[in-house]
């Protein structure tokens, strides 16, 4: 009995020493666990009220004042492109992100096309479905195309996939177009510390539509490629993820995860030797 009027005794102390604390900390206008959750219930009641900002919604496909097909995947704010000329002059792939009226870009020109090079451009959408090149970020720079407009669908004759016009010829330099045994092709881009590559594959003659057409962003360190590949709607398929790869010799390099298959080794094509990159 003695036991259990300790225990209510020293409850009761607790709780009213908890009620002073409480109180001297309203004394000095410091809130306590009650009065912070609801001031955070209304910080997060108030978010949730507050509008968001509208994102421009893109269509699939595009066609370019100069017949460039532009196929462009949406996720959210940002995109992911591939931009493709007939002629094979000009052929860039995208990243960006989605603005209220229009789309900032990150290009990079590829060897599937002759061009070279890489900007930014902001993109504004001038009504039905109209894309107009605004700025570019460097005076001197040039783009293959000033407007777009959206298209339903794919047209049934697409640019050819069949050479690079200008690759890398070292370990250092793996720019190039390579064959993906029973997969399909890259066209590489090597900018030392960073590695972009489209490739296409799948069943398709010479100017059909890919059963694939994936792009695949990535850091390099040394021998060993790290980032993460998106399929363009240029292709039939949709997927996503981290991808992996260990360069062994100067004209390959192996997929280690994720992508495609694993272990299957992509060769440079050294008869793509329209000019070497030294």
């Amino acid at each position: 009995m003695n036991i259990m009027k300790n225990g209510l005794t020293l409850i009761m102390c607790l709780l009213f020493t908890g009620a002073i604390y409480a109180q001297k900390l309203s004394d000095l206008g410091i809130p306590n666990s009650s009065e912070l959750q609801k001031v955070t219930d209304k910080v997060v009641d108030h978010k949730a009220k507050l509008p968001t900002k509208a994102v421009l919604k893109l269509s699939k496909y595009y066609k370019a004042d100069d017949g460039s097909i532009i196929a462009i995947r949406q996720i959210g704010d940002k995109i992911y492109a591939i931009a493709d000329r007939y002629d094979r002059r000009f052929s860039s792939v995208w990243t960006g992100t989605v603005k209220s009226n229009g789309i900032e870009v990150n290009y990079h020109y590829i060897p599937k096309g002759k061009a070279k090079g890489s900007d930014n451009i902001f993109f504004k959408n001038s009504g039905s479905s109209r894309m107009q090149k605004l700025t570019l970020t460097t005076a001197n720079s040039t783009f293959n195309f000033k407007t777009m407009t959206a298209i339903s669908k794919l047209p049934q004759k697409l640019p050819i996939n069949d050479r690079a016009w200008y690759r890398g010829n070292t370990l250092n330099n793996l720019t190039g177009r390579y064959k993906v045994d029973n997969v399909g092709r890259d066209y590489l881009l090597d900018l030392g510390k960073k590695v972009i590559m489209y490739t296409v594959g799948g069943r398709e003659t010479s100017h059909t539509r890919p059963q694939f057409a994936t792009l695949f962003i990535g850091d390099r360190n040394g021998n060993s490629i790290t980032g993460f590949y998106i399929d363009l709607p240029y292709g039939h398929t949709d997927g996503m993820g981290k991808a992996t790869f260990t360069v062994i010799g100067p004209h390959n390099f192996r997929a280690n995860y994720d992508y495609f298959y694993y272990g299957v080794v992509h060769k440079r094509q050294i008869d793509d030797n329209k000019e070497i990159i030294k």
